[in-house]
Protein backbone atom coordinates (compact mmCIF):
# COMPACT_ATOMS: atom_id res chain seq x y z
CA UNK A 1 0.00 0.00 0.00
CA UNK A 2 1.57 3.16 -1.46
CA UNK A 3 0.31 6.37 -0.27
CA UNK A 4 1.06 9.25 -2.82
CA UNK A 5 0.82 13.03 -1.93
CA UNK A 6 1.28 16.42 -2.71
CA UNK A 7 0.19 19.72 -3.26
CA UNK A 8 -2.65 20.13 -5.91
CA UNK A 9 -0.75 20.41 -9.39
CA UNK A 10 2.12 18.78 -9.08
CA UNK A 11 0.85 15.65 -11.25
CA UNK A 12 -0.38 13.15 -8.45
CA UNK A 13 -2.70 11.73 -10.32
CA UNK A 14 -0.36 11.78 -13.54
CA UNK A 15 2.17 9.79 -11.67
CA UNK A 16 -0.64 7.06 -10.77
CA UNK A 17 -1.21 6.95 -14.53
CA UNK A 18 2.53 6.90 -15.02
CA UNK A 19 2.88 3.77 -12.84
CA UNK A 20 -0.21 1.99 -14.30
CA UNK A 21 0.43 2.61 -17.47
CA UNK A 22 -2.98 3.63 -18.73
CA UNK A 23 -5.16 6.21 -17.35
CA UNK A 24 -6.69 5.32 -14.34
CA UNK A 25 -7.00 8.29 -12.31
CA UNK A 26 -8.90 11.53 -13.34
CA UNK A 27 -6.29 14.14 -13.82
CA UNK A 28 -7.75 17.85 -13.16
CA UNK A 29 -6.13 21.29 -12.32
CA UNK A 30 -8.67 22.48 -9.48
CA UNK A 31 -8.72 21.39 -5.91
CA UNK A 32 -10.18 17.66 -5.50
CA UNK A 33 -11.70 17.27 -1.85
CA UNK A 34 -10.40 18.61 1.47
CA UNK A 35 -6.53 17.81 2.92
CA UNK A 36 -6.08 14.19 3.62
CA UNK A 37 -9.12 13.04 0.89
CA UNK A 38 -7.79 9.85 -0.40
CA UNK A 39 -8.64 7.66 -3.73
CA UNK A 40 -6.88 4.25 -4.07
CA UNK A 41 -5.95 2.87 -7.48
CA UNK A 42 -4.81 -0.77 -7.28
CA UNK A 43 -2.14 -1.64 -9.73
CA UNK A 44 -0.59 -4.86 -10.85
CA UNK A 45 3.47 -4.37 -11.05
CA UNK A 46 5.91 -7.85 -11.73
CA UNK A 47 3.23 -9.79 -10.41
CA UNK A 48 2.69 -8.04 -7.13
CA UNK A 49 -0.60 -6.20 -6.04
CA UNK A 50 -0.23 -2.58 -4.75
CA UNK A 51 -2.89 -0.17 -3.92
CA UNK A 52 -1.74 3.26 -4.52
CA UNK A 53 -3.92 5.94 -2.58
CA UNK A 54 -4.05 9.02 -4.11
CA UNK A 55 -4.23 11.88 -1.31
CA UNK A 56 -4.70 15.38 -1.40
CA UNK A 57 -2.02 17.44 0.76
CA UNK A 58 -2.04 20.98 2.33
CA UNK A 59 -2.71 23.47 0.30
CA UNK A 60 -0.90 26.32 2.54
CA UNK A 61 1.55 26.07 4.88
CA UNK A 62 -1.10 26.72 7.80
CA UNK A 63 -4.71 25.65 7.99
CA UNK A 64 -7.93 27.07 9.48
CA UNK A 65 -9.76 25.18 12.19
CA UNK A 66 -12.58 24.14 9.49
CA UNK A 67 -9.96 22.44 7.74
CA UNK A 68 -8.17 20.96 10.84
CA UNK A 69 -11.58 18.96 12.01
CA UNK A 70 -12.09 18.16 7.95
CA UNK A 71 -8.33 16.51 8.07
CA UNK A 72 -9.10 14.66 11.54
CA UNK A 73 -11.74 12.83 9.49
CA UNK A 74 -10.09 12.04 6.29
CA UNK A 75 -7.08 10.81 8.17
CA UNK A 76 -8.83 8.83 10.41
CA UNK A 77 -10.88 7.12 7.29
CA UNK A 78 -7.52 6.82 5.18
CA UNK A 79 -6.21 4.66 8.03
CA UNK A 80 -8.31 2.80 8.50
CA UNK A 81 -8.56 1.89 4.45
CA UNK A 82 -4.97 1.07 5.26
CA UNK A 83 -5.32 -1.36 8.28
CA UNK A 84 -7.60 -3.14 6.65
CA UNK A 85 -5.23 -3.63 3.73
CA UNK A 86 -2.23 -4.67 5.70
CA UNK A 87 -0.67 -1.23 6.41
CA UNK A 88 1.16 1.35 4.87
CA UNK A 89 4.47 0.55 3.23
CA UNK A 90 5.63 3.94 1.49
CA UNK A 91 5.32 6.75 1.48
CA UNK A 92 5.88 8.67 -2.51
CA UNK A 93 6.23 12.84 -2.11
CA UNK A 94 5.42 14.62 -5.55
CA UNK A 95 6.62 17.98 -6.04
CA UNK A 96 7.58 20.07 -9.13
CA UNK A 97 11.13 20.80 -9.77
CA UNK A 98 12.05 23.73 -8.73
CA UNK A 99 12.17 26.12 -5.26
CA UNK A 100 11.01 24.36 -2.00
CA UNK A 101 7.99 25.95 -0.89
CA UNK A 102 6.78 26.15 3.00
CA UNK A 103 3.82 23.83 1.47
CA UNK A 104 5.80 21.19 0.76
CA UNK A 105 7.84 21.36 4.32
CA UNK A 106 4.26 21.47 5.51
CA UNK A 107 3.23 18.09 3.70
CA UNK A 108 6.17 16.49 4.50
CA UNK A 109 5.84 16.63 8.14
CA UNK A 110 2.36 16.26 7.66
CA UNK A 111 2.54 12.64 6.28
CA UNK A 112 6.37 11.84 7.22
CA UNK A 113 6.12 12.66 10.62
CA UNK A 114 2.35 13.27 11.93
CA UNK A 115 0.51 10.41 9.85
CA UNK A 116 3.34 7.32 9.98
CA UNK A 117 5.36 8.56 13.18
CA UNK A 118 8.66 8.23 10.93
CA UNK A 119 8.01 5.19 10.61
CA UNK A 120 7.77 4.26 6.68
CA UNK A 121 9.92 4.85 3.85
CA UNK A 122 9.20 7.86 2.07
CA UNK A 123 10.73 8.13 -1.71
CA UNK A 124 10.74 11.71 -3.70
CA UNK A 125 9.88 12.50 -7.30
CA UNK A 126 10.07 15.52 -8.97
CA UNK A 127 7.93 15.94 -11.50
CA UNK A 128 8.03 18.91 -14.39
CA UNK A 129 11.61 18.11 -15.59
CA UNK A 130 10.41 17.22 -19.39
CA UNK A 131 12.57 20.32 -20.35
CA UNK A 132 16.04 19.19 -18.67
CA UNK A 133 18.18 17.52 -21.96
CA UNK A 134 19.03 14.82 -18.53
CA UNK A 135 16.65 14.76 -15.92
CA UNK A 136 19.02 13.70 -13.07
CA UNK A 137 20.87 16.83 -14.02
CA UNK A 138 18.31 18.89 -11.79
CA UNK A 139 19.23 16.67 -8.78
CA UNK A 140 22.80 16.52 -8.72
CA UNK A 141 22.34 20.57 -8.97
CA UNK A 142 19.36 20.56 -6.26
CA UNK A 143 20.14 17.49 -3.65
CA UNK A 144 21.80 19.36 -1.23
CA UNK A 145 18.92 22.01 -1.27
CA UNK A 146 16.58 20.01 -0.97
CA UNK A 147 18.07 18.51 2.18
CA UNK A 148 18.72 22.08 3.88
CA UNK A 149 14.73 22.14 4.01
CA UNK A 150 14.74 18.67 5.98
CA UNK A 151 13.20 16.57 3.60
CA UNK A 152 14.80 13.32 2.67
CA UNK A 153 14.14 9.96 1.13
CA UNK A 154 15.45 6.85 0.84
CA UNK A 155 15.56 7.33 -2.94
CA UNK A 156 14.26 9.94 -5.80
CA UNK A 157 13.49 9.80 -9.26
CA UNK A 158 13.54 13.20 -11.38
CA UNK A 159 10.79 13.13 -13.85
CA UNK A 160 8.03 13.65 -16.26
CA UNK A 161 4.62 13.02 -16.29
CA UNK A 162 3.30 14.44 -19.35
CA UNK A 163 2.98 11.38 -22.35
CA UNK A 164 4.61 13.53 -25.64
CA UNK A 165 4.83 11.29 -28.84
CA UNK A 166 7.44 13.53 -30.08
CA UNK A 167 11.28 12.70 -30.57
CA UNK A 168 13.01 12.37 -27.16
CA UNK A 169 9.85 13.40 -25.20
CA UNK A 170 8.71 9.56 -25.74
CA UNK A 171 11.82 8.35 -24.18
CA UNK A 172 11.60 10.48 -21.28
CA UNK A 173 8.33 9.06 -20.16
CA UNK A 174 9.31 5.85 -20.59
CA UNK A 175 11.89 6.56 -18.05
CA UNK A 176 10.19 7.90 -15.91
CA UNK A 177 7.82 5.15 -15.49
CA UNK A 178 10.61 2.87 -15.24
CA UNK A 179 12.25 4.62 -12.20
CA UNK A 180 8.71 5.27 -10.80
CA UNK A 181 8.47 1.92 -10.78
CA UNK A 182 11.31 0.95 -9.01
CA UNK A 183 11.29 2.86 -6.35
CA UNK A 184 7.91 0.77 -5.64
CA UNK A 185 9.11 -2.91 -6.23
CA UNK A 186 12.36 -1.80 -4.60
CA UNK A 187 11.17 -0.07 -0.85
CA UNK A 188 7.57 -1.07 -0.69
CA UNK A 189 8.12 -4.19 1.01
CA UNK A 190 5.65 -6.63 2.32
CA UNK A 191 7.39 -7.11 5.28
CA UNK A 192 7.98 -3.60 6.21
CA UNK A 193 3.92 -2.37 7.02
CA UNK A 194 3.49 0.02 9.38
CA UNK A 195 0.20 -0.42 11.38
CA UNK A 196 -1.38 1.84 14.02
CA UNK A 197 -4.27 1.12 16.99
CA UNK A 198 -6.84 3.87 15.89
CA UNK A 199 -7.75 5.26 18.88
CA UNK A 200 -4.32 6.09 20.32
CA UNK A 201 -3.29 6.99 16.79
CA UNK A 202 -5.97 9.83 15.93
CA UNK A 203 -4.77 11.33 19.67
CA UNK A 204 -1.24 11.59 19.05
CA UNK A 205 -2.71 12.97 15.35
CA UNK A 206 -4.44 15.05 16.37
CA UNK A 207 -2.51 16.69 19.08
CA UNK A 208 0.50 17.19 16.43
CA UNK A 209 -1.74 18.74 13.21
CA UNK A 210 -2.65 21.42 16.01
CA UNK A 211 1.01 22.45 14.88
CA UNK A 212 -0.34 23.63 11.85
CA UNK A 213 -3.41 25.44 12.89
CA UNK A 214 -3.37 29.21 11.89
CA UNK A 215 -2.10 30.99 15.25
CA UNK A 216 -4.46 31.65 18.42
CA UNK A 217 -7.35 30.09 16.60
CA UNK A 218 -7.00 26.43 17.93
CA UNK A 219 -10.12 24.14 18.10
CA UNK A 220 -12.53 23.76 20.75
CA UNK A 221 -12.90 20.59 22.57
CA UNK A 222 -16.74 20.11 22.05
CA UNK A 223 -15.79 20.52 17.99
CA UNK A 224 -13.56 17.43 18.09
CA UNK A 225 -15.92 15.89 19.89
CA UNK A 226 -18.47 16.65 16.93
CA UNK A 227 -16.13 15.21 14.21
CA UNK A 228 -15.07 12.04 16.23
CA UNK A 229 -18.46 10.96 17.26
CA UNK A 230 -20.66 11.95 14.16
CA UNK A 231 -18.22 11.27 11.63
CA UNK A 232 -15.78 8.97 12.65
CA UNK A 233 -18.63 7.19 14.39
CA UNK A 234 -16.36 6.73 18.26
CA UNK A 235 -18.47 6.76 21.61
CA UNK A 236 -19.27 9.92 23.30
CA UNK A 237 -17.18 8.74 26.34
CA UNK A 238 -14.26 7.43 23.94
CA UNK A 239 -14.18 10.63 21.66
CA UNK A 240 -14.40 12.62 25.04
CA UNK A 241 -11.05 10.88 25.60
CA UNK A 242 -9.37 11.31 22.47
CA UNK A 243 -10.71 15.22 22.37
CA UNK A 244 -9.43 15.98 25.94
CA UNK A 245 -5.68 14.55 25.15
CA UNK A 246 -5.69 16.34 21.43
CA UNK A 247 -6.41 20.06 23.15
CA UNK A 248 -4.79 19.08 26.85
CA UNK A 249 -1.87 17.02 25.35
CA UNK A 250 0.16 14.62 28.51
CA UNK A 251 -1.93 15.06 31.26
CA UNK A 252 -5.27 13.84 30.15
CA UNK A 253 -3.96 10.84 28.82
CA UNK A 254 -2.09 10.33 32.41
CA UNK A 255 -5.48 10.83 33.65
CA UNK A 256 -6.79 7.18 34.04
CA UNK A 257 -4.99 6.03 30.40
CA UNK A 258 -3.14 2.81 30.57
CA UNK A 259 0.44 2.01 30.19
CA UNK A 260 0.65 2.26 26.13
CA UNK A 261 -1.54 5.73 26.48
CA UNK A 262 1.00 7.18 29.03
CA UNK A 263 4.21 6.12 26.38
CA UNK A 264 1.94 7.90 23.91
CA UNK A 265 1.91 10.98 25.60
CA UNK A 266 5.42 10.77 26.11
CA UNK A 267 5.63 10.78 22.41
CA UNK A 268 3.48 13.78 22.36
CA UNK A 269 5.90 15.61 24.14
CA UNK A 270 8.87 14.72 22.98
CA UNK A 271 7.38 15.74 19.07
CA UNK A 272 6.63 19.31 20.24
CA UNK A 273 10.11 19.68 21.73
CA UNK A 274 11.58 18.61 18.61
CA UNK A 275 9.36 20.57 16.60
CA UNK A 276 10.55 23.94 18.95
CA UNK A 277 13.45 23.42 18.74
CA UNK A 278 13.74 22.51 14.36
CA UNK A 279 14.79 25.58 12.14
CA UNK A 280 13.22 28.42 11.36
CA UNK A 281 12.01 27.71 7.51
CA UNK A 282 9.13 28.25 5.22
CA UNK A 283 6.44 29.94 6.57
CA UNK A 284 8.11 29.65 10.17
CA UNK A 285 10.83 32.06 8.58
CA UNK A 286 8.10 34.51 7.31
CA UNK A 287 6.83 34.89 10.82
CA UNK A 288 10.25 35.13 12.04
CA UNK A 289 10.97 38.31 9.64
CA UNK A 290 7.66 39.94 10.20
CA UNK A 291 8.03 40.03 13.68
CA UNK A 292 11.87 40.91 13.66
CA UNK A 293 11.08 43.98 11.27
CA UNK A 294 7.81 44.71 13.12
CA UNK A 295 9.64 45.05 16.24
CA UNK A 296 12.86 46.95 14.29
CA UNK A 297 10.70 49.45 12.84
CA UNK A 298 8.74 50.52 15.96
CA UNK A 299 12.21 51.21 18.18
CA UNK A 300 13.10 53.30 14.75
CA UNK A 301 10.67 55.33 14.79
CA UNK A 302 11.19 56.24 18.65
CA UNK A 303 14.48 57.15 17.76
CA UNK A 304 13.66 59.61 14.85
CA UNK A 305 10.84 61.07 17.37
CA UNK A 306 13.57 61.45 20.61
CA UNK A 307 16.38 63.26 18.15
CA UNK A 308 13.17 65.44 16.24
CA UNK A 309 12.02 66.76 19.30
CA UNK A 310 15.46 67.36 20.65
CA UNK A 311 16.03 69.55 17.49
CA UNK A 312 12.71 71.15 17.85
CA UNK A 313 13.79 72.11 21.31
CA UNK A 314 17.03 73.69 20.22
CA UNK A 315 15.70 75.66 17.70
CA UNK A 316 13.02 76.90 19.69
CA UNK A 317 15.84 78.15 22.20
CA UNK A 318 17.78 79.77 20.08
CA UNK A 319 15.11 81.52 18.19
CA UNK A 320 13.93 83.06 21.79
CA UNK A 321 17.45 83.91 22.74
CA UNK A 322 18.14 85.87 19.62
CA UNK A 323 14.55 87.74 20.04
CA UNK A 324 15.69 89.16 23.13
CA UNK A 325 18.42 91.83 23.47
CA UNK A 326 20.98 91.25 26.25
CA UNK A 327 20.02 94.80 27.31
CA UNK A 328 17.01 94.35 27.89
CA UNK A 329 17.12 91.39 30.25
CA UNK A 330 17.04 93.54 33.38
CA UNK A 331 13.96 94.92 32.56
CA UNK A 332 11.13 93.61 34.85
CA UNK A 333 7.98 92.97 32.76
CA UNK A 334 5.62 90.40 32.80
CA UNK A 335 5.71 88.88 29.21
CA UNK A 336 8.96 89.24 28.66
CA UNK A 337 9.50 87.06 32.11
CA UNK A 338 7.11 84.53 31.22
CA UNK A 339 9.34 84.14 27.48
CA UNK A 340 12.17 84.05 28.76
CA UNK A 341 11.07 81.40 31.35
CA UNK A 342 9.71 79.52 27.90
Amino acid sequence: NVIVFGETGVGKSSVVNLIAGKEVAKVSSSVDGCTMSSTPYPVVLSDRKICIFDTVGLEEPQMGVNGYLAAIEKAYRLIQSLGKAGGVHLLLFCMRGGRITATAQSNYRLFCEFLCNKQVPIALVFTGLEKEERMEDWWERNAKIVESYGIRGVSHACITAVRDNTSGQDYKYQESARMVRELLTKYAREDNAFLLESQIWIAVFGRKLMGLITKKRNPKQKDIVKVLTKRCKFDPETANKIAETITQGEEALRAGADGQAVATGEEVQQEEGVVAQRELSGSDTSWFMIEFFTSTSVLFFVYVLYFTSAICLLNLHIFISTRIPPSASHVVHPQLATSRSV
